[in-house]
């Protein structure tokens, strides 16, 4: 649908519809090669699995983690994430490309991003948020994340770091639990797992070079 007139193209380059089980794709083919198998680990973890994944923050973490931490996601290091280089930070740009395949590396940029927000810059700024809603980041959010509003890098970060942390089979075992009760998995709160990651983050982009004052 590259026409641009459905309402959802205005806030999305795709989507994935689970009461009619199809991908929808908008804007055209470069948008579709960085975000299509972002919105295929939908198809997989939503309509061909056993249990599916209930909540915005799994759904969306779950699809930014596979597509971008764990698969080499060729297509979308195609289009360098359908990102503008020409604005990106220098410094990302220098210490997330990939000099070997001449690209971004999306993990990189995903942790550059995520430590962006775990500094609290992106206070007072207005983001698309893993509930498929604009919000604005808040003081109030930024001291106690909510999960439904995480932005993208950090709900994939934090699902990086449970499979790092407690296993693949953990995690994947219980993607249909509530964020509000992790306690019950991972003897731990949200909030104590959300600080645990912004910690492993914090390391992950020390080991890449990922500097931000």
């Amino acid at each position: 649908d590259f026409c641009n007139k459905a309402e959802a193209s205005k806030i999305a380059d795709a989507f994935y519809r689970d009461q009619g089980n199809y991908i929808k794709l908008f804007k055209g083919w470069t948008p579709a090669c960085a975000v299509l198998l972002h919105e295929y680990v939908h198809y997989l973890t939503i309509h061909c699995a056993e249990t599916p994944a209930q909540f915005h923050f799994w759904r969306e973490g779950l699809a930014d983690y596979i597509s971008l931490y764990a698969c080499k996601n060729r297509l979308s290091r195609s289009v360098n994430l359908d990102l503008d280089l020409s604005v990106l930070p220098p410094e990302m740009l220098e210490t997330a490309w990939d000099k070997a395949e001449n690209c971004l590396d999306p993990r990189l940029v995903w942790i550059g991003y995520a430590l962006f927000c775990i500094r609290g810059y992106a206070v007072g700024q207005s983001y698309f948020a893993v509930k498929n809603e604009t919000v604005v980041r808040t003081e109030e959010l930024q001291n106690d994340p909510v999960p439904d509003d995480l932005t993208f890098y950090e709900a994939s970060g934090i699902i990086a770091y449970l499979v790092e942390t407690y296993g693949k089979d953990t995690v994947f075992g219980n993607w249909d639990l509530d964020p509000d009760h992790m306690e019950t998995v991972y003897g731990k709160t949200f909030l104590e797992l959300y600080q645990d990651w912004a910690v492993w983050n914090e390391e992950q982009c020390s080991l890449s070079g990922i500097t931000i004052p």
